[in-house]
């Protein structure tokens, strides 16, 4: 599989150690899968072995739920890269766990969905 993926507008690349993440806006991210404190326990509710796993999917499912919604980028994307932040960013997040629940509870990899998606 690549290690990059274009999602609508967004590209996005899995680096060793981060993700890099192209939004519509022109916003560069490069976001470290680096554990915080309390991401242990978290996911291993959502099903992932490790944090860095979890953290590994967790904004490539942001791009994929924008692209879902027909939003041209992810809410708390656009926040990170210093956009005024989204009043549902909550809900986005949501999404994403639930998503990032599914595909461990099916033995995927976000990787699975990101070649469905891929332009």
């Amino acid at each position: 599989m690549p290690d990059t993926y274009r999602i609508g507008g967004v590209t996005i690349a899995f680096k060793q150690g981060w993700t890099e993440i192209a939004l519509n806006s022109g916003a560069q991210l490069s976001i470290p899968w680096t554990e915080q404190p309390g991401q242990a326990e978290e996911a291993a509710k959502l099903g992932y072995a490790s944090a860095v796993e979890m953290n590994r999917d967790h904004d490539a499912c942001h791009v994929l739920v924008a692209h879902m919604l027909g939003l041209p980028d992810s809410g708390p994307l656009s926040y990170v890269a210093g956009a005024p932040i989204d009043p549902h960013w909550y809900l986005e997040e949501q999404i994403v766990f639930a998503i990032q629940t599914y595909i461990a509870a099916k033995g995927w990899t976000v990787e699975c969905l990101l070649e469905r998606f891929a332009v």
